[in-house]
């Protein structure tokens, strides 16, 4: 069972805008499915279902154990059997999405009607089409069910990360709410990617064999990320591709203790009874928020203070932070918090719109922040008299640095002041962000406030 409260999905309606503009450009430019299919033999496949479903076994080495599957799509016997050929026949017609759908609700229904144990695990793919598509109505039921029977970790690859990075972060969300777990995938390919860790926290992390062996640079900044984040959050590797004993034994070596690959079992279509798992693939437990804002937290941690500075020197120090980030060479995921009334200087303000403009993702609050929304930016529209509106904040975090500063208006003092508190602590960082996504959740349009306003109608 999941460890956390299960949740309907958003209803269609949110934030279908953006979802069909997606869709508007995977039609504007389709990509050609295989030849010899045309648009009506691969439309028809995705009307009529006719898709299967195998599943290849996760294995915990320590009790010798199945714990858990992941759902891998297959198409009918035929050019359009194996999964790439598959989606770039629904891709050349825009739909996608809608397979991905499809395909999800059908691993669940098997797993469902297996009747294995609740702590199995299913670990399902989230193509990047899905992320922008809503769920067809007559699958809803199937998605809803599974919310509450079964032990599901969506698996998110860094390649979808990096295509849809604000559509990964509010899956992530919902997923959260759903009480699923999170999975991380295929980060290994691109050292951008590797910044994603830190912001959405997954619970697994699943890093190929492969790479890991192949002698070069990425693999080991890879390994050195993976083992990083394992150690400051908890999160479980699990190692793939594992073809011989070597193999397993290199997963080891690394601390993978969960290993799927054709050494350990090759993909099913029917589902084997299993013995109940000694121990589940662990998920995270809940990860506490308390609603506190940037400044009151960064205080609470005895984060560094400067109060009472000069309007003109609280700007320099932006500056000088704000260039240090422009000048990584992989540059972070960065929340900005602008409050009300707050005239950003100019420079500073040019220097935001180029680290707004390539950074893999952004989190922006504030009362006038329409205009950053895109497909890299989630925003949030904080109303004037919530709690944010009178402090600002700059987050950013990556695999090789964190960092967050909170500014208020000085109390007390000579007007024209500002109180600054600075930390580059990574548990405080994280947790600075962590809040920002709980009120963002919250605010208008958020996944809290679209399930609660779902809840009510």
């Amino acid at each position: 069972m999941p460890d956390r409260p299960a949740a309907r999905p958003l209803p269609r309606q949110a934030e279908q805008s953006y979802r069909n503009a997606g869709r508007r450009a995977a039609l504007a430019h389709p990509e050609p499915g295989p030849s010899g299919w045309d648009a009506g033999t691969i439309g028809r496949i995705i009307d009529e279902r006719r898709i299967g479903v195998a599943f290849q076994p996760v294995l915990d080495i320590a009790h010798d154990q199945i714990v858990g599957f992941e759902a891998l799509a297959r198409g009918p016997e035929g050019p359009l059997h194996r999964p790439a050929a598959l989606f770039a026949a629904a891709r050349s017609i825009g739909r996608a999405g809608e397979l991905d759908w499809a395909i999800r609700a059908l691993a669940f229904r098997t797993l469902m009607a297996a009747d294995l144990h609740p702590t199995v695990s299913l670990f399902v793919n989230v193509a990047p089409d899905s992320l922008i598509e809503s769920c067809p109505d007559d699958l809803l039921p199937d998605i809803w069910e599974a919310e509450t029977r079964l032990r599901v970790f969506v698996d998110i690859d860094g390649r979808s990360a990096l295509r849809h990075p604000r559509a990964v972060l509010e899956s992530v969300r919902r997923a959260r709410a759903a009480g699923w777990g999170v999975s991380l995938d295929d980060i290994g390919y691109s050292a951008t990617s590797m910044a994603f860790l830190p912001v959405l926290e997954p619970d697994v992390v699943r890093l190929d064999h492969r790479l890991l062996t192949a002698g070069i640079a990425l693999g080991e900044a890879t390994l050195t990320a993976a083992l990083g984040e394992a150690e400051r959050s908890g999160a479980t590797l699990v190692i793939g591709n594992i073809e011989d004993s070597g193999g397993t034994a290199e997963a080891r070596s690394v601390g993978a203790e969960y290993q799927q690959g054709w050494f350990h079992g090759r993909e099913m279509t029917e589902l084997p009874s299993l013995p109940d798992p000694v121990a589940a693939i662990p998920m995270l437990p809940n990860r506490e928020t308390s609603g506190l804002c940037p400044w009151d937290l960064l205080q609470e941690a005895g984060a560094r203070m400067m109060l009472g500075i000069p309007r003109e020197a609280a700007g320099n120090t932006a500056r000088q932070l704000l260039g240090e980030l422009l000048r990584l060479p992989q540059r972070p995921v960065v929340a900005l918090v602008l409050p009300h009334g707050y005239s950003t200087p100019a420079d500073v303000a040019a220097m935001k719109r180029v680290l707004l403009a390539d950074t893999p993702l952004a989190l922006v609050m504030g009362a006038d922040v329409d205009h950053h929304d895109d497909w890299r930016a989630r925003t949030a529209h904080v109303p004037a008299d919530h709690a944010l509106a009178d402090q600002g904040c700059i987050v950013a975090m990556s695999g090789t640095v964190t960092m967050a500063v909170a500014f208020r208006h000085s109390s007390g003092g000579p007007a024209g002041r500002w109180d600054l508190a600075t930390t580059q602590n990574p548990t405080v960082v994280r947790r600075v962000m962590r809040e920002l996504m709980h009120h963002a959740d919250r605010l208008a349009g958020g996944v809290v406030a679209n399930l609660e306003a779902a809840v009510s109608m």
